[in-house]
């Protein structure tokens, strides 16, 4: 009896590794990888903003996306961890706020996590029944939900499976993609294969509210943006400083292979939610961003004070390109300040003397002036620099080597700095300075 059990036992343990070498383990388990996340590593975060900066977005910034997609990992009341305060078993919630932001939803559990998370991305904007976007009409299968979000998907749209859960897509790799899912415990940061996530909701009708309407360029390129089809933005900047009620006008070039279908333009706040936006429709193959009626539209001049981003972004038959500058601050700018600038009290005749004074500014200086007066305030030599540094300094510039101290004859005189930006002028002039 104890031979033929042990028979029995070296059968059943070949039965089981010839299963295991006709289905390799690592096999299977990426066949039917989910995981799930309370916590996220730098790592995935690298590789989410990453994939996130390949797709095709063009009502916010790419960047915008990164953010606030930083912001539901963790800032947010909301975050990754955290428990949504909506569960699935209570009544509709109407408005929700997560102490920064605050949507209406008139909904509760997964799907109002979704839809207020899809509002905080896109500023607002609410899926529609005209936003639907089906994975296969009849049920979901790897290669139907895998070409919807690697095609249509990007950061912040709502995945939907009917009547079963709602999921907050962020970006698809070759393999599948990641969401943030809450199932009534912590919010999690999830990944699924396109094999397992059509086993685990099989029957089902799984669709995308797709308010982003640009089309991803689905490619392994690691750069998107090589591609030649798409339109380019070149020469485009911006100020890193604007003076309140001060006009500025728009930079940039875009340039298409083919005719361009629009080109947008946007002044985006802290939270790059839409101050001003302009788009043109048109289908030549440049457009020039300065005076044009996107330039008049943008209206830097009626800012209030704070920090924005100026946007590009244009459209062809073969995609969409964007570009977002640095931040903007706009605010009160300051005069120059002169600093350090003093004179002596008398000079011998026929000595030279070096200039003093550091002029600093918040903002780009347009020039700097000094000059040598004598006792009835007439300039005697006098020489101005253009500049746009934010700082000049006198001893050893163009300036001093223009102010001839050595060539005065005896008398009274004055040493008198001048410096301008965008804000006005200062002036400094010193004591008297007597030449024996």
């Amino acid at each position: 009896m104890k031979k033929w059990k042990q028979l029995l036992t070296v059968a059943l343990m070949l039965t089981i590794l010839g299963v295991m070498m006709a289905y390799p383990v690592q096999e299977v388990q990426a066949a039917s990888r989910y995981d799930s996340y309370r916590q996220v590593s730098g790592d995935m975060e690298s590789n989410i903003y990453d994939l996130i900066r390949r797709q095709k977005i063009s009502l916010i910034t790419a960047q915008a996306a990164c953010d606030y997609t930083n912001y539901f990992f963790y800032q947010s009341a909301w975050k990754v961890g955290n428990t949504f305060p909506y569960s699935n078993n209570q009544s509709y919630a109407n408005t929700i706020s997560d102490g920064v932001y605050s949507y209406r939803v008139n909904s509760t559990g997964c799907y109002a996590y979704a839809k207020f998370a899809q509002m905080t991305y896109y500023q607002g904007r609410a899926e529609t029944g005209r936003d639907r976007l089906y994975s296969d009409v009849a049920y979901v299968t790897a290669d139907g939900i895998k070409n919807l979000l690697q095609t249509n998907g990007q950061a912040g749209e709502h995945l939907r499976i009917d009547n079963t859960h709602s999921l907050l897509y962020l970006a698809a790799d070759d393999g599948g993609f990641y969401a943030l899912s809450y199932e009534g415990g912590p919010i999690c940061l999830v990944y699924f294969t396109w094999d397992n996530f059509a086993t685990k909701y099989s029957g089902y009708r799984v669709w995308l509210y797709n308010v982003e309407k640009a089309t991803n360029t689905v490619s392994t390129s690691d750069d998107t943006t090589n591609d030649r089809s798409v339109p380019v933005v070149s020469d485009a900047a911006a100020p890193g400083t604007l003076r309140k009620g001060s006009s500025w006008t728009c930079t940039g070039t875009v340039k298409s292979e083919s005719n361009l279908i629009s080109v947008s333009g946007y002044i985006l706040d802290a939270n790059y939610k839409t101050v001003y936006s302009s788009t043109q429709n048109t289908s030549a193959k440049i457009y020039k961003m300065a005076g044009s009626k996107i330039d008049r539209d943008l209206l830097f001049n009626k800012l209030p004070e704070g920090t924005y981003y100026y946007q590009i972004s244009a459209t062809n038959a073969y995609g969409s390109i964007m570009w977002v500058s640095d931040p903007i601050q706009v605010g009160a700018v300051s005069k120059p300040v002169i600093t350090g600038a003093s004179a002596p009290g008398s000079i011998r005749r026929g000595r030279a003397w070096t200039c003093t004074g550091t002029i600093k500014s918040d903002v780009a200086l347009s020039s700097v002036t000094g000059q040598i007066l004598n006792s009835q305030g007439r300039a005697v030599y006098s020489y101005t620099k253009r500049t746009t540094k934010k700082t000049y300094r006198m001893a050893g510039s163009v300036i001093d080597s223009h102010l001839y101290f050595n060539r005065l004859r005896a008398g009274t005189y004055y040493y008198r700095i001048s410096a301008t930006n965008s804000a006005g002028t200062t002036t400094w002039t010193s004591g008297a300075i007597v030449v024996r």
